[in-house]
């Protein structure tokens, strides 16, 4: 969870890490598991879901998140200029989604119910405000037996005066607090959040006290849940910076696997030629504020714009994960769907209609192009 008013922002979670077995049998494994990371000097983030616990089944993949956030934290001490917070929360979104397709589908044997991703980041944006923002995928499984991510929630809020809070994994029992705090009022921690509500909205919390308030509130969560416990993860954030990290030694655990999760963010990178092989790269790739500007080819899928600029560029999809929405510029370039495009139909009208493509083309099995809806000798443009 995490609470933030004017004095400044906590994040806490627990180390419990546990899987639903083939019976449905909620167990718990032996060892703790990193939830919380450090993203740069000012951003945390916590996890729940998939990302918090391996999978028995597959020791070869590992659901852990630990290796994209550590990359991901790499690419962000490297990128100028900074990210903003909500570029940072999006980028996330698009490299979750990618990583969790993968898993669900190799896994296979749960329902779609079973995967999910929540995460919560906190901190500072570039210009000092306090940002907290939340992200959950969930998965819905598609003809065929393939499991398809969906984003049900990506949001960001500033952080006021008052007591403002995002709860992941198991809401139920804090929400149920923060709700009712007269309900809880024998404890002096929820009594003093109580005062406060009552009288300020809560901006009165000192951050100490915002602190023993999340403590308490997971510890309550943790009591009779085989899904929550352990040792707390708390991360103190104040004047725009990251003040205190606690949690225990998880140095020994991470890395290892056969399955690495890869990706690489570009940030403010203008491409008139030469990447034609990174831009075919099978991992995911991130492009924030960029321009592509070359008359070559380019695969949309595995790859997220955002307020980037497209232009003179041949876009080619197949119905794989991709993001183009419209907070970018696509000018002079041309569409072409592959012919595995079809099974993400929604993905497919939103590229067609959000932007004003100058040509429209659908590649066949054996890469012969000829314009959509139409027979190959009848010319379309738009």
């Amino acid at each position: 969870m995490v609470l933030a008013n004017k004095n400044g922002i906590v994040a806490v979670t627990d180390s419990m890490q546990s899987y639903r077995d083939r019976s449905g049998t909620i167990r718990q494994l032996p060892e703790p598991g990193q939830k919380l990371f450090r993203l740069d000097d000012r951003t945390v983030c916590t996890i729940a879901g998939f990302g918090s616990a391996p999978l028995p089944a597959f020791p070869d993949f590992s659901s852990s998140a630990i290796e994209i956030l550590e990359l991901f934290k790499g690419n962000l001490e490297h990128s100028k200029p900074p990210l903003s917070f909500d570029d940072k929360l999006r980028a996330l979104g698009f490299i979750f989604d990618f990583h969790l397709s993968v898993i669900a589908n190799v896994r296979n044997e749960n329902p779609p119910g079973d995967y999910y991703f929540e995460l919560l980041m906190a901190g500072y944006d570039t210009d000092g405000t306090p940002r907290i923002g939340k992200l959950v995928l969930g998965m819905t499984l598609k003809r065929g037996g393939i499991f398809s991510p969906v984003v049900t929630t990506t949001e960001g809020q500033t952080v006021g005066f008052r007591l403002v809070h995002y709860l992941a994994g198991q809401p139920t029992v804090a929400q149920s607090v923060l709700d009712h705090p007269a309900a809880q009022n024998k404890d002096p921690v929820v009594r003093k959040y109580a005062q406060a509500k009552s009288r300020d909205g809560g901006k009165s919390l000192s951050l100490a006290e915002l602190k023993d308030l999340a403590i308490f509130l997971v510890h309550k969560t943790a009591v009779g849940n085989p899904t929550v416990g352990g040792k707390d993860q708390v991360a103190v954030l104040f004047k725009s910076s990251i003040q205190s990290f606690d949690q225990p030694d998880f140095s020994q655990q991470a890395t290892g696997k056969a399955f690495t999760p890869g990706f690489t963010l570009l940030v403010q990178i203008g491409d008139s030629g030469g990447r034609g092989e990174l831009i075919g790269s099978v991992y995911p790739m991130i492009f924030i504020k960029s321009k592509i500007d070359d008359k070559s080819f380019y695969t949309l899928d595995g790859k997220h714009f955002f307020r980037s600029e497209i232009v003179n560029s041949h876009m080619f999809y197949d119905g794989g994960a991709a993001s183009l929405d419209q907070s970018n510029r696509v000018t002079g370039s041309v569409l072409m769907l592959g012919p595995h495009a079809n099974k993400n139909p929604q993905a497919v009208a939103k590229l067609k209609s959000n932007f004003h493509w100058a040509e429209i083309l659908d590649v066949d099995q054996d890469g012969k192009p000829r314009p959509a809806g139409e027979s190959s000798s009848t010319v379309h443009r738009k």
